[in-house]
């Protein structure tokens, strides 16, 4: 009968848990910004590759320290859009894309700061060419450079972050587009160079935002920033029509693709670093690579392998911890620190005082030692002498306060 009752109790106590928990508690879906993962996290022109592919533009995402360097492979390309500031990008290889360039090539760029082009343009003036990186070729043939514009001059144009309405060129059919740039960067042309023929611009009264010129055969497009083409603001506006309009050749240029038997392809650049030791291994020696690859698989299959009998598993004698503590307690009598031993029985001593008898503070010893007195029967002197901190104390002293504070701990 008695457990009946129990199990019964015990029932209505599970469904009053769940009542109250069905009342309290609810699932709730929450979305969270977690960011690009994976090969978009790697990746800042993925959407691009993904938007022009379905577009039927053939595109490749290279890295232009390596691609520059294969000319051949590079004639066979109509354009090439460079989403970096090319600061890795040395001679040779500049002079090889600005070949392909005026060859009939359709370059896209950023340009970079003024700051940066100044100091380089100071440090040539001091003749140390050798050990420097060539200027940037858009300041060299166009002078062009990105500024930022100051605090007071963005609070004068009223810090218009609306999209620009731009007519794209040689079109009417399709119309308008719009587009953002960032306002407080601007176009700035530094120094007179030769006069280019200009095809197409953006602008607006906070300044010029895209340039587009005839460079011999070819067109290069200098923008503020290649950052409207990444994945983070090319689903924006009407920024993938942008790009496709800039990657999409002339009828000049597609007769010249003709004659030279070029493709209708891009190139996308995200990277202009030195690729990873990893990746450049398997590129120059594949066959090396995979040779080790295959004799490391045999070494796994080969490494569980045992010779011989197995060895018997003898328990491990671990010593008690009462013997370590009492071991090192004796090596400090043994050099002489005593007072180290005082003081850490003392502190256990008063966390034991603490837990049990609250109403004793250590901040009022006074108090402490006639209350500890009347728990303990020992005497307050006694008391007051072995929970003191002492300067110095000799063995027999030492014996004796060890002592008296054993009882002390004892009494409480």
């Amino acid at each position: 009968m008695g457990k009946k009752i129990l199990y019964a109790l015990l029932m209505v106590l599970i469904a009053y848990l769940g009542v109250l928990f069905y009342h309290n508690f609810s699932l709730v879906e929450e979305r969270k910004e977690v960011g690009f993962q994976g090969l978009a996290k790697r990746k800042p022109l993925l959407a691009a590759e993904f938007f022009l592919q379905k577009m039927g533009v053939r595109n490749k995402p290279v890295n232009a320290l390596v691609a520059f360097r294969d000319t051949a492979n590079m004639h066979r390309v109509s354009s090439i859009l460079i989403a970096t500031k090319r600061e890795t990008l040395n001679a040779e290889l500049t002079d090889n894309l600005l070949q392909w360039l005026i060859a009939g090539g359709n370059l896209i760029v950023e340009a970079r700061y003024c700051e940066d082009i100044e100091t380089e343009s100071r440090v040539n003036n001091k003749q140390v060419e050798d050990t420097l990186t060539d200027p940037d070729f858009v300041f060299r043939l166009l002078g062009l450079c990105v500024t930022n514009m100051d605090s007071k001059t963005i609070d004068a144009l009223g810090n218009d972050d609306t999209p620009l309405t731009v007519q794209l060129p040689d079109s009417v059919r399709q119309g308008k587009i719009q587009v953002f740039f960032p306002y407080w960067e601007a176009l700035k042309q530094l120094k007179t160079v030769r006069n280019y023929e200009q095809i197409w611009k953006i602008e607006d009264q906070s300044g010029l935002f895209l340039v587009q010129y005839a460079i011999g055969k070819g067109r290069l497009t200098v923008l503020t920033t290649t950052d409207i083409f990444t994945n983070d603001y090319i689903d924006q506006y009407d920024h993938a029509r942008l790009l496709l309009k800039l990657l999409q050749p002339s009828d000049r240029e597609t007769s010249n693709l003709k004659s030279r038997n070029m493709q209708k392809s891009v190139w996308l650049i995200a990277v202009d670093d030195m690729p990873s030791l990893w990746h450049w291994l398997w590129q120059n020696a594949g066959y090396v690579m995979a040779s080790l690859s295959l004799l490391f698989l045999l070494w796994l299959w080969r490494a569980p392998l045992r010779f011989g009998p197995v060895l018997d598993d003898k328990p491990v004698a671990r010593r008690k911890l009462l013997e370590h503590i009492e071991a090192s307690a004796y090596y400090r009598w043994h050099y002489k620190q005593l007072l180290r031993l005082m003081a850490s029985v003392q502190e256990d001593i008063w966390e034991q005082i603490q837990l049990r008898h609250p109403v004793i503070r250590r901040e009022n010893p006074e108090h402490a030692w006639a209350l500890l007195e009347d728990i303990t029967r020992i005497k307050q002197a006694e008391i007051k002498k072995a929970l003191t901190p002492l300067k110095s104390i000799s063995e027999k002293d030492f014996e004796q306060t060890i002592k008296t504070l054993n009882t002390l701990k004892n009494s409480l």
